[in-house]
């Protein structure tokens, strides 16, 4: 989990994250790329990045042999942390994943701490069900910008939704085209679904550091239009299969 505060004013990139007067960001660090890509990003912008550790492994494997309730205590111990944080720092914005900003929302002194200073939320690395995020945006946290990411495995970079979106749009994701495009096929046949029609997405990465074609996600999105001049597919509602290989798929906190 990390926790990021920095100086500066409210911007976007293309293909990059809403960063606030001062950031507050919750990822698994480690191994899991997107905790470095995050604090990297945040130093670059002259913030400064607080670790709170975050093993999202460690929650899996409870689900998995049904410890449940060990999950549970794992993820109040890190939001016992957060906050902290919350209470000592002067923080903007937070990234975190969608289980754990659900369960934030159920913690009237966290919602509290949040209302009072954070004003942009981003939220990746697991999936959320389009009520739930149309509910943290608009009645929970209405005053916070709420915004949203799609990583593939192999994309290795997230891609954020899209601009301009309506609160009760569904969110969308476009590629980093033409380096990493999507595209949705049905997991049977491996032919492109009909545009709003719901397929497994496929990512393919070609950059100079990397060639991978036709990777198979675990993930199934709906297939949308593409923006003018754009290689591949764009996605929303995007879940992961119920079994991948063989073996259940569990979110877990990430």
């Amino acid at each position: 989990m990390l926790y990021l505060r920095g100086e500066g004013h409210v911007q976007r990139c293309p293909g990059d994250i809403v960063l606030d007067a001062d950031i507050d960001v919750l990822t698994p660090t480690g191994p899991h790329v997107i905790g470095q890509f995050v604090a990297e990003l945040t130093r670059r912008r002259g913030g400064i990045p607080f670790h709170v550790d975050l093993d999202p492994r460690w929650v899996k494997k409870c689900i998995a042999t049904g410890h449940a309730d060990q999950a549970d205590r794992y993820a109040d111990h890190v939001l016992e942390q957060a906050g902290h944080v919350l209470e000592t720092q002067h923080v903007g914005a937070i990234f975190a994943t969608p289980p754990l900003l659900e369960r934030m929302a159920q913690d009237d002194r966290l919602v509290e701490l949040v209302r009072k200073q954070v004003r942009a939320i981003y939220w990746g690395g697991a999936s959320i069900d389009a009520d739930t995020e149309h509910l943290l945006r608009t009645e929970v946290f209405p005053d916070v910008q709420l915004h949203s990411s799609y990583g593939g495995t192999m994309g290795m970079c997230p891609t954020v939704d899209r601009m301009g979106l309506a609160d009760d749009e569904p969110r969308i994701f476009d590629p980093f085209s033409p380096h990493i495009t999507f595209s949705v096929v049905d997991p049977e046949t491996g032919r492109p679904v009909p545009y709003g029609a719901r397929g497994q997405v496929v990512m393919n990465h070609i950059s100079r550091s990397m060639f991978i074609p036709n990777n198979d996600e675990r993930d199934l999105a709906v297939r949308v239009e593409p923006l003018p001049g754009q290689l591949g597919d764009s996605l929303s509602d995007v879940a992961p299969f119920g079994v991948f290989g063989g073996e259940e798929v569990i979110e877990g906190v990430y």
